[in-house]
């Protein structure tokens, strides 16, 4: 069975919607595949990291309930993003 996580960008003004989401098989497949795409957000272009300050991932369920919160400039996500 698989389940559809949302992964909404928010810095506490705007807040970028997922509209399509990503169908995983629980919250801890929904987790990794959140620290993909905050990776791939960094990888993009290393020099608009700062932009990215202050701006956090929103995990949410199908219900919109927020299962996690990432935030893009935290060194503690980065350092788990590189194992």
């Amino acid at each position: 069975m698989h389940f559809c996580f949302y992964f909404h960008l928010n810095n506490g003004e705007d807040v970028i919607h997922d509209e399509e989401g990503v169908l995983v098989s629980d919250a801890d497949a929904a987790l990794i595949a959140a620290m993909a795409v905050i990776q791939e957000l960094r990888a993009e272009d290393a020099m608009s990291a700062a932009e990215w300050q202050g701006w956090r991932l929103e995990i949410t369920d199908e219900a919109g309930r927020v299962i996690e919160s990432l935030s893009l400039d935290d060194p503690l996500t980065t350092k788990l993003l590189r194992h």
